[in-house]
Protein backbone atom coordinates (compact mmCIF):
# COMPACT_ATOMS: atom_id res chain seq x y z
CA UNK A 1 0.00 0.00 0.00
CA UNK A 2 2.71 2.49 0.96
CA UNK A 3 4.52 2.00 -2.34
CA UNK A 4 1.33 2.43 -4.32
CA UNK A 5 0.64 5.69 -2.51
CA UNK A 6 4.27 6.83 -2.42
CA UNK A 7 4.31 7.52 1.32
CA UNK A 8 7.22 6.81 3.67
CA UNK A 9 5.77 8.21 6.91
CA UNK A 10 2.49 7.17 8.52
CA UNK A 11 0.84 8.65 11.60
CA UNK A 12 -1.98 6.57 13.08
CA UNK A 13 -4.07 8.74 15.38
CA UNK A 14 -6.32 7.70 18.24
CA UNK A 15 -4.19 5.01 19.91
CA UNK A 16 -4.36 6.76 23.28
CA UNK A 17 -4.94 4.86 26.52
CA UNK A 18 -6.29 8.03 28.18
CA UNK A 19 -9.88 8.00 26.97
CA UNK A 20 -12.41 5.23 26.39
CA UNK A 21 -13.29 6.63 22.98
CA UNK A 22 -9.78 6.01 21.65
CA UNK A 23 -8.67 2.73 20.12
CA UNK A 24 -6.69 1.35 23.06
CA UNK A 25 -9.73 1.31 25.35
CA UNK A 26 -12.49 1.43 22.74
CA UNK A 27 -11.98 -2.22 21.90
CA UNK A 28 -12.23 -3.10 25.59
CA UNK A 29 -15.73 -1.66 26.00
CA UNK A 30 -18.26 -4.48 26.59
CA UNK A 31 -20.73 -3.17 24.01
CA UNK A 32 -17.99 -3.05 21.37
CA UNK A 33 -16.80 -6.58 22.09
CA UNK A 34 -20.41 -7.76 22.02
CA UNK A 35 -20.72 -6.39 18.50
CA UNK A 36 -17.89 -8.56 17.15
CA UNK A 37 -19.10 -11.29 14.81
CA UNK A 38 -16.49 -13.66 16.23
CA UNK A 39 -14.74 -13.53 19.62
CA UNK A 40 -11.41 -11.70 19.58
CA UNK A 41 -9.06 -11.59 22.55
CA UNK A 42 -6.63 -9.02 21.15
CA UNK A 43 -8.46 -6.60 18.84
CA UNK A 44 -6.08 -3.65 19.30
CA UNK A 45 -3.03 -5.80 18.63
CA UNK A 46 -4.61 -7.15 15.45
CA UNK A 47 -5.52 -3.62 14.39
CA UNK A 48 -1.98 -2.33 14.89
CA UNK A 49 -0.48 -5.35 13.13
CA UNK A 50 -2.77 -4.75 10.17
CA UNK A 51 -1.59 -1.13 10.03
CA UNK A 52 2.05 -2.20 10.04
CA UNK A 53 1.40 -4.85 7.40
CA UNK A 54 -0.26 -2.29 5.17
CA UNK A 55 2.62 0.16 5.55
CA UNK A 56 5.37 -2.39 5.10
CA UNK A 57 8.34 -3.08 7.38
CA UNK A 58 10.54 -0.30 6.00
CA UNK A 59 8.11 2.59 6.51
CA UNK A 60 8.09 4.93 9.51
CA UNK A 61 5.12 4.31 11.81
CA UNK A 62 4.16 6.99 14.34
CA UNK A 63 1.63 5.73 16.88
CA UNK A 64 -0.20 8.80 18.15
CA UNK A 65 -0.39 8.58 21.96
CA UNK A 66 0.92 5.04 21.83
CA UNK A 67 1.83 3.51 25.18
CA UNK A 68 5.15 1.91 26.06
CA UNK A 69 3.56 -1.34 27.28
CA UNK A 70 0.85 -1.65 24.62
CA UNK A 71 0.97 -3.84 21.49
CA UNK A 72 1.93 -0.80 19.41
CA UNK A 73 5.29 -0.60 21.21
CA UNK A 74 6.54 -3.67 19.36
CA UNK A 75 5.46 -2.40 15.95
CA UNK A 76 5.77 1.39 15.84
CA UNK A 77 8.88 3.52 15.31
CA UNK A 78 7.66 6.50 17.32
CA UNK A 79 4.93 7.65 19.66
CA UNK A 80 3.19 10.94 20.21
CA UNK A 81 3.81 11.46 23.91
CA UNK A 82 1.21 14.06 24.86
CA UNK A 83 -1.79 16.13 23.88
CA UNK A 84 -2.03 18.96 21.38
CA UNK A 85 0.27 21.88 22.14
CA UNK A 86 -2.09 24.29 20.40
CA UNK A 87 -5.81 24.30 19.64
CA UNK A 88 -7.28 24.88 16.15
CA UNK A 89 -7.43 28.53 15.07
CA UNK A 90 -5.90 29.72 18.34
CA UNK A 91 -2.39 30.98 19.12
CA UNK A 92 -0.03 28.89 21.18
CA UNK A 93 -0.11 29.56 24.92
CA UNK A 94 2.53 29.26 27.61
CA UNK A 95 0.53 26.43 29.17
CA UNK A 96 0.80 24.59 25.85
CA UNK A 97 4.58 24.92 25.96
CA UNK A 98 4.63 23.74 29.58
CA UNK A 99 2.57 20.69 28.65
CA UNK A 100 5.14 19.86 25.98
CA UNK A 101 7.95 20.07 28.54
CA UNK A 102 6.08 17.98 31.12
CA UNK A 103 5.32 15.17 28.68
CA UNK A 104 8.89 15.22 27.38
CA UNK A 105 10.19 14.47 30.87
CA UNK A 106 7.46 11.96 31.68
CA UNK A 107 8.15 9.85 28.58
CA UNK A 108 11.84 10.52 28.04
CA UNK A 109 12.89 7.18 29.55
CA UNK A 110 11.78 5.26 26.44
CA UNK A 111 12.99 7.75 23.82
CA UNK A 112 15.46 6.36 21.28
CA UNK A 113 15.53 3.10 23.24
CA UNK A 114 12.08 1.67 22.66
CA UNK A 115 10.98 4.19 20.04
CA UNK A 116 11.26 7.91 19.24
CA UNK A 117 9.32 10.56 21.16
CA UNK A 118 7.07 12.99 19.28
CA UNK A 119 6.30 15.94 21.60
CA UNK A 120 3.86 17.47 19.08
CA UNK A 121 4.59 20.35 16.79
CA UNK A 122 7.30 22.92 17.48
CA UNK A 123 5.87 26.44 17.32
CA UNK A 124 8.31 29.36 17.18
CA UNK A 125 6.17 32.03 15.47
CA UNK A 126 5.65 35.59 16.61
CA UNK A 127 2.48 34.70 18.55
CA UNK A 128 4.91 33.76 21.34
CA UNK A 129 7.69 35.91 22.82
CA UNK A 130 11.14 35.08 21.51
CA UNK A 131 12.17 33.76 24.94
CA UNK A 132 9.26 31.31 24.94
CA UNK A 133 10.04 30.18 21.38
CA UNK A 134 13.66 29.52 22.36
CA UNK A 135 12.50 27.53 25.37
CA UNK A 136 10.20 25.45 23.15
CA UNK A 137 13.01 24.80 20.67
CA UNK A 138 15.25 23.62 23.52
CA UNK A 139 12.55 21.33 24.95
CA UNK A 140 12.10 19.64 21.57
CA UNK A 141 15.66 19.59 20.23
CA UNK A 142 17.97 19.15 23.22
CA UNK A 143 16.60 15.64 24.03
CA UNK A 144 16.73 14.77 20.30
CA UNK A 145 12.98 14.34 19.84
CA UNK A 146 11.11 14.32 16.53
CA UNK A 147 10.66 17.83 15.18
CA UNK A 148 7.55 18.87 13.26
CA UNK A 149 7.43 22.54 12.25
CA UNK A 150 3.93 23.78 13.06
CA UNK A 151 4.10 27.39 11.91
CA UNK A 152 3.29 28.86 8.52
CA UNK A 153 6.89 28.83 7.40
CA UNK A 154 6.50 31.50 4.73
CA UNK A 155 5.39 33.95 7.42
CA UNK A 156 8.26 33.35 9.85
CA UNK A 157 10.77 36.19 10.32
CA UNK A 158 14.38 35.22 9.71
CA UNK A 159 15.19 35.08 13.42
CA UNK A 160 12.37 32.60 14.07
CA UNK A 161 13.25 30.50 11.02
CA UNK A 162 16.79 30.21 12.35
CA UNK A 163 15.37 28.66 15.52
CA UNK A 164 13.91 25.81 13.47
CA UNK A 165 17.13 25.42 11.51
CA UNK A 166 19.10 25.13 14.76
CA UNK A 167 16.96 22.11 15.70
CA UNK A 168 17.90 20.11 12.60
CA UNK A 169 19.15 17.52 12.07
CA UNK A 170 17.74 15.69 15.07
CA UNK A 171 20.53 14.77 17.47
CA UNK A 172 20.67 11.02 18.31
CA UNK A 173 20.22 11.42 22.07
CA UNK A 174 19.49 8.65 24.59
CA UNK A 175 18.23 9.27 28.13
CA UNK A 176 20.30 8.61 31.24
CA UNK A 177 17.26 8.79 33.56
CA UNK A 178 15.48 5.52 32.78
CA UNK A 179 12.30 6.34 34.69
CA UNK A 180 9.39 8.77 34.28
CA UNK A 181 10.02 12.28 35.60
CA UNK A 182 6.65 13.53 36.75
CA UNK A 183 7.41 17.18 37.50
CA UNK A 184 9.14 19.97 35.65
CA UNK A 185 12.88 20.11 36.20
CA UNK A 186 14.56 23.52 35.79
CA UNK A 187 17.91 22.03 34.73
CA UNK A 188 18.39 19.75 31.72
CA UNK A 189 21.82 18.56 30.63
CA UNK A 190 22.98 16.81 27.49
CA UNK A 191 26.34 15.08 27.76
CA UNK A 192 28.16 15.11 24.44
CA UNK A 193 30.72 12.32 24.30
CA UNK A 194 32.84 11.86 21.19
CA UNK A 195 36.15 10.14 20.50
CA UNK A 196 37.74 13.56 20.06
CA UNK A 197 36.20 15.41 23.01
CA UNK A 198 33.52 15.74 25.67
CA UNK A 199 31.37 18.64 26.83
CA UNK A 200 27.99 19.31 28.40
CA UNK A 201 25.12 21.36 26.98
CA UNK A 202 23.10 22.63 29.93
CA UNK A 203 19.74 24.39 29.82
CA UNK A 204 18.59 26.41 32.82
CA UNK A 205 14.85 27.12 32.56
CA UNK A 206 12.52 29.68 34.09
CA UNK A 207 9.16 27.96 33.66
CA UNK A 208 7.29 30.90 35.21
CA UNK A 209 5.59 33.39 32.93
CA UNK A 210 5.07 36.14 35.50
CA UNK A 211 8.43 36.87 37.12
CA UNK A 212 12.18 36.46 36.60
CA UNK A 213 14.23 34.00 38.60
CA UNK A 214 17.79 33.15 39.50
CA UNK A 215 18.67 29.67 38.28
CA UNK A 216 21.63 27.74 39.63
CA UNK A 217 23.11 24.27 39.45
CA UNK A 218 26.24 22.85 41.02
CA UNK A 219 28.94 21.31 38.85
CA UNK A 220 28.75 18.19 40.99
CA UNK A 221 25.02 17.90 40.22
CA UNK A 222 25.96 17.85 36.53
CA UNK A 223 28.45 15.05 37.12
CA UNK A 224 31.40 17.43 36.77
CA UNK A 225 34.34 18.00 39.10
CA UNK A 226 33.54 21.04 41.29
CA UNK A 227 37.25 21.67 41.82
CA UNK A 228 37.99 22.07 38.11
CA UNK A 229 37.54 25.17 35.99
CA UNK A 230 35.07 25.15 33.10
CA UNK A 231 34.59 27.58 30.23
CA UNK A 232 30.92 28.43 29.66
CA UNK A 233 29.44 29.66 26.38
CA UNK A 234 25.94 31.19 26.23
CA UNK A 235 24.30 30.07 22.97
CA UNK A 236 21.40 32.55 22.90
CA UNK A 237 23.55 35.51 23.98
CA UNK A 238 26.35 34.35 21.65
CA UNK A 239 29.08 35.15 24.14
CA UNK A 240 31.57 33.64 26.56
CA UNK A 241 30.44 33.86 30.18
CA UNK A 242 33.94 33.12 31.40
CA UNK A 243 35.56 30.39 33.46
CA UNK A 244 33.41 28.93 36.25
CA UNK A 245 34.04 26.73 39.26
CA UNK A 246 31.61 25.09 41.63
CA UNK A 247 28.30 26.16 40.09
CA UNK A 248 26.47 27.87 37.26
CA UNK A 249 24.19 30.75 38.29
CA UNK A 250 22.24 33.07 36.00
CA UNK A 251 19.27 35.42 36.14
CA UNK A 252 16.50 34.48 33.72
CA UNK A 253 13.56 36.47 32.41
CA UNK A 254 10.06 34.95 32.49
CA UNK A 255 9.61 32.00 30.06
CA UNK A 256 13.33 32.13 29.21
CA UNK A 257 16.16 29.64 29.30
CA UNK A 258 19.93 29.83 29.13
CA UNK A 259 21.54 27.29 26.80
CA UNK A 260 25.13 26.78 27.89
CA UNK A 261 28.05 24.79 26.53
CA UNK A 262 30.33 23.75 29.40
CA UNK A 263 33.91 22.72 28.58
CA UNK A 264 36.68 21.71 30.95
CA UNK A 265 39.57 24.16 30.80
CA UNK A 266 42.39 22.51 28.82
CA UNK A 267 44.90 25.33 29.29
CA UNK A 268 45.28 25.90 25.54
CA UNK A 269 43.19 26.88 22.49
CA UNK A 270 40.03 24.80 22.37
CA UNK A 271 36.58 24.53 20.81
CA UNK A 272 33.71 26.27 22.63
CA UNK A 273 30.58 26.29 20.48
CA UNK A 274 29.05 26.61 17.04
CA UNK A 275 25.90 28.41 15.93
CA UNK A 276 24.94 25.55 13.60
CA UNK A 277 22.80 23.62 16.11
CA UNK A 278 21.42 23.86 19.65
CA UNK A 279 23.71 21.02 20.73
CA UNK A 280 26.66 23.34 19.96
CA UNK A 281 28.73 20.85 18.02
CA UNK A 282 26.82 17.73 18.97
CA UNK A 283 25.65 17.02 15.42
CA UNK A 284 27.97 19.09 13.21
CA UNK A 285 31.46 18.71 14.69
CA UNK A 286 32.90 15.40 13.46
CA UNK A 287 36.60 15.72 14.31
CA UNK A 288 38.81 17.83 16.57
CA UNK A 289 42.48 17.66 17.53
CA UNK A 290 45.22 19.82 19.04
CA UNK A 291 48.72 19.52 17.60
CA UNK A 292 51.00 20.73 20.38
CA UNK A 293 54.11 20.54 18.20
CA UNK A 294 52.69 22.70 15.40
CA UNK A 295 50.43 24.77 17.67
CA UNK A 296 47.44 23.98 15.46
CA UNK A 297 43.81 23.36 16.33
CA UNK A 298 42.21 21.25 13.61
CA UNK A 299 38.68 20.06 13.12
CA UNK A 300 36.01 18.90 10.72
CA UNK A 301 32.53 20.39 10.54
CA UNK A 302 29.45 19.48 8.53
CA UNK A 303 28.21 22.41 6.45
CA UNK A 304 24.92 23.10 4.69
CA UNK A 305 24.99 24.83 1.31
CA UNK A 306 24.04 28.49 1.55
CA UNK A 307 24.34 28.54 5.35
CA UNK A 308 27.49 30.07 6.82
CA UNK A 309 28.62 28.56 10.13
CA UNK A 310 30.56 30.25 12.91
CA UNK A 311 32.65 28.32 15.42
CA UNK A 312 33.65 29.91 18.72
CA UNK A 313 37.17 29.00 19.85
CA UNK A 314 39.03 29.88 23.03
CA UNK A 315 42.43 31.55 22.65
CA UNK A 316 43.87 32.07 26.15
CA UNK A 317 47.23 33.69 26.92
CA UNK A 318 50.01 33.12 26.02
CA UNK A 319 48.60 32.01 22.65
CA UNK A 320 47.78 34.31 19.77
CA UNK A 321 46.16 33.33 16.45
CA UNK A 322 48.13 33.53 13.22
CA UNK A 323 45.86 32.31 10.44
CA UNK A 324 42.97 30.03 9.53
CA UNK A 325 42.50 27.79 6.51
CA UNK A 326 39.87 25.35 5.27
CA UNK A 327 39.39 22.53 2.77
CA UNK A 328 36.51 20.48 1.46
CA UNK A 329 33.01 21.96 1.47
CA UNK A 330 34.15 25.34 2.81
CA UNK A 331 34.81 28.11 0.32
CA UNK A 332 36.92 29.99 2.83
CA UNK A 333 37.62 30.66 6.50
CA UNK A 334 37.56 34.07 8.18
CA UNK A 335 38.95 34.67 11.65
CA UNK A 336 37.85 37.36 14.10
CA UNK A 337 39.21 37.93 17.60
CA UNK A 338 37.66 39.63 20.61
CA UNK A 339 39.67 39.23 23.81
CA UNK A 340 40.06 35.47 24.39
CA UNK A 341 37.44 34.40 21.83
CA UNK A 342 38.09 33.57 18.20
CA UNK A 343 35.23 33.33 15.72
CA UNK A 344 35.96 31.06 12.78
CA UNK A 345 33.43 31.70 10.02
CA UNK A 346 33.10 29.02 7.35
CA UNK A 347 31.33 29.75 4.09
CA UNK A 348 30.16 26.58 2.34
CA UNK A 349 30.55 26.01 -1.37
CA UNK A 350 28.40 22.88 -1.06
CA UNK A 351 26.80 20.65 1.53
CA UNK A 352 29.42 18.39 3.07
CA UNK A 353 32.36 18.20 5.45
CA UNK A 354 34.79 21.08 5.83
CA UNK A 355 38.24 20.54 7.30
CA UNK A 356 39.66 23.59 9.03
CA UNK A 357 42.88 24.57 10.76
CA UNK A 358 43.74 27.50 13.02
CA UNK A 359 47.44 28.10 13.60
CA UNK A 360 48.74 29.78 16.75
CA UNK A 361 51.95 31.22 18.13
CA UNK A 362 53.17 31.70 21.68
CA UNK A 363 53.56 35.27 22.86
CA UNK A 364 56.91 36.06 24.52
Amino acid sequence: MSREWGYEFFKIDGLSHNNSSYSALFYERPQVRAAFRRPCENPLERCVKACRQGMGPDRYFLACRGFHNGPEAALADATRIGGDVVQPHKPVTWEGYLSQARMTLARLFSHNIQWHSDPDTLLVGTAAPLAAARTAATVVALPGQLMFAGDKLMELPEERMRLLQRCLPVCPVRPLDLFPIMRLKPVWTLKIRRDFGAWDVVSLFNFRDDEPCEAAVGMEELGLDPAKRYWVWDFWADKLLGAKRGELRLKLKPMANALLAVHEDLGRPQFLSTDRHLTQGGVSLTALEWDAAKLELRGETQLVAGEATTLALLCPPPYRPLEASSEGAAAGAALERAKNVLRLRLKPRATGDARWTVRFALMP
